[in-house]
Formats: C-alpha cells, sequence, structure tokens
C-alpha cells in the first residue's frame, strides 16, 4: 500500500503512512465530494433533492442514489478500446449517444444501477445552476470551508500525471466524465470526516446523505458485511469493524478507499490509496487498519 490516513476526528490527530506531499486520484470518491456541493446548496435554498436536471428522467436524490435508471459506459468495449489506446475523451455527446443513454434501465426509484452516466448529468446541473465550474465549485463549498488544500479537479494530462501511479501520457481525465480529484490522503479523510461531523451542512442532511438504499450482504475478496449507497456515499457495515460511509475508487492505474466508522468510540476516518487498480485491496487495508486501532485502544473497565 503506497499511502494512508488515519484521522481521529475528535482529537484532531493523524496517522500518516507514505510522504505528505504526494497526491492521488481520488476516482470515484470524488463522487462523495459532487453530493456534499449539492447538500451545500440545498442548505443554502439554491437547489432541491426533487428538482429534474434538463433532459434527465430523475430527480437530483435519485441521480445521487443511482437509482435514476441511467445505465454506464465503463463497461462498454468502445470505451474501454478508447481509453486503452490513449486517445483523448470523446465529447459529452458523443458519450451518451454510444452508451445509448436514452434507454433507460428502469424508471425512477424503481432499482439501483451504479452509474457514472447519472453523475455526469449532475456535473451538468450544478454548472448550470451556479454558472460555476465544477473545480472551483467544489473549492468554493467545501475546501475552503474546511480549510483542505491541495486539492484540484484533472482537467489535463499534466494534471494527473501529478499523482502517484498514473501515467498522464497515455491517460486523459476527461474520461472521468464527472470530474475526478486529485489531492493528498489526508485531504481526502479531512474532507469525509468534516461531512459526517455537519461542518458543511445540517445534521439532518448529513442523515439523509448517510441514509442508504440496501444492496446486500457479502462481496468476494472485500470486507463487507452488509452494502448500501446513500448520496454519493457507500453505506454499510464491515466485518470486524461495524457500520461505515464513504467510497471507494478505482481506474486503470491506481485505486483507493476513503471511510469513516461510525460505530468506533472515537469518530475516525480511514484512507487508504495503492498505485495499483486494486479497490478491493485499499477496503482490505482500512478494515484492517480500524480493526489495528481498535486493538491498540485500552477497553473500558466495567463499573463494580
Amino acid at each position: 500500500m503506497s499511502a494512508a490516513a488515519v484521522l481521529l476526528s475528535g482529537s484532531g490527530s493523524l496517522e500518516l503512512t507514505g510522504a505528505s506531499d504526494r497526491l492521488y486520484a481520488w476516482w470515484s470518491f470524488s463522487k462523495t465530494a459532487i453530493a456534499a456541493a449539492c447538500l451545500c446548496l440545498v442548505e443554502e435554498g439554491a437547489l432541491s433533492l426533487d428538482d429534474v436536471p434538463p433532459g434527465s428522467p430523475a430527480t437530483v436524490r435519485q441521480l445521487l442514489q443511482h437509482r435514476g435508471g441511467f445505465g454506464d459506459y465503463t463497461g462498454l468495449e468502445s470505451y474501454r478500446n478508447a481509453v486503452a489506446e490513449g486517445g483523448d475523451a470523446w465529447s459529452r455527446d458523443w458519450l451518451l449517444r454510444e452508451a445509448d443513454a436514452d434507454r433507460v434501465l428502469f424508471a425512477p426509484d424503481r432499482g439501483w444501477s451504479y452509474s457514472n452516466i447519472g453523475y455526469l448529468v449532475i456535473r451538468a446541473f450544478l454548472e448550470q445552476r451556479t454558472g460555476m465550474a465544477l473545480g472551483a465549485l467544489l473549492d468554493r463549498k467545501l475546501f475552503h470551508p474546511l480549510a483542505i488544500d491541495g486539492v484540484f479537479l484533472a482537467e489535463t494530462r499534466a494534471d494527473f500525471a501529478r499523482s502517484e501511479g498514473v501515467d498522464g501520457e497515455v491517460y486523459d481525465p476527461n474520461w472521468v466524465y464527472h470530474g475526478c480529484l486529485v489531492g493528498p490522503a489526508e485531504a481526502a479523510v479531512r474532507l469525509l470526516a468534516g461531512i459526517v461531523a455537519g461542518r458543511l451542512f445540517s445534521p439532518a442532511l448529513v442523515e439523509t446523505m448517510v441514509a442508504a438504499f440496501p444492496l446486500g450482504g457479502l462481496l468476494a475478496g472485500r470486507p463487507w458485511s452488509k452494502t448500501g449507497y446513500g448520496l454519493g456515499v457507500m453505506a454499510g457495515a464491515m466485518r470486524g469493524v461495524g457500520r461505515v460511509v464513504g467510497h471507494t475508487g478505482g481506474g486503470p492505474f491506481s485505486a483507493c478507499a476513503v471511510y469513516h466508522l461510525a460505530d468506533a468510540a472515537e469518530p475516525v476516518t480511514i484512507a487508504a490509496f495503492a498505485p495499483v487498480p486494486d479497490p478491493d485491496a485499499c477496503e482490505n487495508e482500512v478494515a484492517a487498519r480500524a480493526k489495528a486501532l481498535a486493538g491498540r485502544r485500552p477497553k473500558q473497565k466495567r463499573p463494580g
């Protein structure tokens, strides 16, 4: 594992493995940031979770929870081939035609299917509603209020090449159509810890974000005992760890897992990043560190 960060949210102390100045692609943990920005706008009254973005059959809430009916593009052979060839990303319109995005898999709220297209629609809606590019919006709503530095939206190959393990010569970050953030491991844990602590929007909206649509239980090779999805967060339980909320991500060159431990005696957020495309390993690293941390803590003495 290249780097991991453990933030003891109550005390503010941080344990970091690896150089603090290393940058990592956040991949689908970027969805958590996008959802958090939506909820900041909801708090301000500038957006409603029941708004329907232009061209979408579903509401903001349904899209954030992957219950809008859109399919995905990452499994398309043409998409995979184009990425492997190292060319520039297709235009948004080309992608939507290639993915046959007009054909929904189910009516909104009648199923669940992980969809990067849904988050592409959310990104376009946020930029249209606020008049701001996504990177600037995330800076204003998330990173500046939490005093988090060093995170940026990758928009060029040179941007992506700054992250550990990613070859900018052969990968255009715009293949991640909803946007991929790049930043330090510490920034990822501080962002998630700030979200769940209610430092960006009200506790009621935090509860709305983490309330999960149930998806099932065990996943082969992964530490989950219960799985679900909230608004931009994976929420469930890990074996020997308890309830967790956060997100896993991965791409052609690297992977990550960033989770808050809801059942820990002291608030704890853990992130793991690896310069190999193995999200399962990052989740297992988070679970292992959570168990090790619990083992280091002195047990509470029973009264009497």
